[in-house]
């Protein structure tokens, strides 16, 4: 997913995320392969968001992404 400054029409990505449907928490390594797919978008932005959206919406202590449980997506 990339949503980009302030419109579709901006010229920086500044949003990267993944859906998980698991119950486990997210762990670095789950951040870690994420980050590796910014190399694969055009004009990240320096300040680019990490999020995910998973089933329990839980992660491991210290975890440096938002995340998002599928009761938060429907509320």
């Amino acid at each position: 997913m990339r949503l980009r400054h302030g419109s579709v029409d901006g010229d920086q990505t500044a949003l990267l995320g993944e859906c998980r449907w698991q119950a486990s928490p997210l762990t670095s390594r789950d951040v870690t392969d994420l980050q590796r797919k910014i190399a694969y978008i055009p004009d990240p932005g320096d300040d680019l968001t990490l999020m995910f959206w998973s089933r329990s919406g839980t992660a491991e202590q210290g975890f440096p992404a938002r995340v998002l449980s599928a009761a938060d997506v429907i509320t």
